[in-house]
């Protein structure tokens, strides 16, 4: 969590379970030069014979699969396209093949505006990249019942850049919020923590929009209504001149 987040890239998966799909890459799910894909639970480039590789086993190993089929119908229902890819990891040593009580994991979103294809041409590109990083730790209540305690750090990266090749050039506006959330809530089974996981995101995505439709934009629209007036400019002028002619009269 205390890395520098960077824009989100894609790799492809050539493996027989990857098919030649994208998956996403950032720190989370590399390894030196090399990135894990979700698909196959491989690294790409390959990882040399005596390293020892950070990955999902067993239960947890089916969780993410678990939680990267909820996600990409997160995806869908609110990017419409984009790329989707949830990796987890162990935070206990030496553990089973049942579910640990405390392991970590991200969820990462990126959606991509297409902008036009010649550069010299006018046009908006974008980009929306979501990292959600998460860590669980389960514990028993005493009536039996288990609870999980999940502390989620979620950055939002937004960059948007408009090109007019007839006279203004190009505006980048580019930007970046971080929140925090922790909560604690029942958990009956792995499914219930990408129930858990699924809706402590969405609230947290919906929150971000609204602050930068509110903020970042609102602020902008601010910004740029004080610079630039709509108005002719010769009209201000001579209704300033009337005015100025209408109070000196008054005087005398």
């Amino acid at each position: 969590m205390s890395n520098v987040d960077q824009p989100l890239t894609l790799q492809i998966d050539m493996s027989t379970e990857g098919a030649g799909r994208e998956y996403l890459c950032c720190d989370y799910n590399r390894d030196g030069q090399s990135w894990r894909s979700w698909y196959s639970n491989t690294y790409n480039p390959p990882l040399e014979t005596d390293s020892d590789p950070v990955m999902p086993l067993g239960a947890l190993r089916e969780l993410e699969l678990q939680a990267n089929d909820a996600f990409e119908t997160y995806l869908k229902l609110y990017y419409d396209t984009g790329y989707t890819s949830t990796y987890m990891w162990d935070l206990e040593e030496g553990s089973s093949n049942a579910l640990p009580n405390s392991f970590a994991g991200v969820v990462l979103f990126k959606k991509e505006l297409d902008g036009p294809v010649d550069a010299e041409a006018s046009g908006t590109l974008g980009a929306w990249d979501s990292i959600h990083v998460f860590e669980v730790g389960v514990q028993e209540t005493s009536a039996g019942a288990q609870t999980a305690r999940y502390k989620l750090s979620s950055s939002v990266m937004l960059t948007l850049k408009r090109r007019d090749s007839a006279s203004v050039g190009e505006v980048d506006l580019s930007g970046s919020l971080t929140r925090q959330t922790e909560e604690t809530l029942p958990v009956a089974g792995a499914t219930g923590h990408v129930v858990n996981l699924g809706r402590l995101i969405e609230d947290v995505e919906s929150r971000v929009r609204n602050q930068l439709q509110e903020i970042y934009f609102g602020k902008m629209v601010d910004v740029v209504g004080h610079l630039r007036s709509t108005e002719n400019l010769e009209a201000s002028r001579n209704a300033k001149k009337l005015q100025e002619e209408l109070v000196a009269g008054w005087e005398r």
